[in-house]
């Protein structure tokens, strides 16, 4: 087998393991009760995207400095709601923070890798 065949046979399989390391998964837990649910965050792209009460909320996040490990986001869904997150660790690590509904709710935030 020659070595461009071999590179094309394996480089594809190296990037997919590459790419699945990018996203995690965050799930919120609503303080007072209620359904767990569970969205994604992207490391690479800095996009967070959870469905929640029947509505996709998305958008993006970013770090409160070059070496910090403290990230905030807006999520906004199509109707206009809002969820304000704030996490810390999270970017290839487990992370834990606080979500604010624009209806007044909290959840407590869990990422894992």
């Amino acid at each position: 087998m020659g070595r461009t065949r071999t590179t094309r046979l394996i480089m594809p399989s190296v990037l997919m393991l590459l790419l699945a390391g990018c996203a995690q998964t965050m799930t919120l837990f609503p303080r007072g009760g209620g359904p767990q649910v569970s969205g994604t965050l992207d490391t690479v792209m800095q996009r967070m995207s959870i469905d929640l009460d029947g509505e996709t909320y998305a958008g993006d996040f970013i770090g409160a400095g070059r070496r910090s490990r403290q990230y905030s986001g807006l999520l906004v869904s199509k109707s206009g709601k809002t969820l304000r997150c704030e996490f810390t660790g999270g970017l290839g690590e487990t992370g834990n923070g606080v979500c604010q509904h624009g209806g007044g709710r909290t959840s407590d935030l869990q990422l894992k890798p």
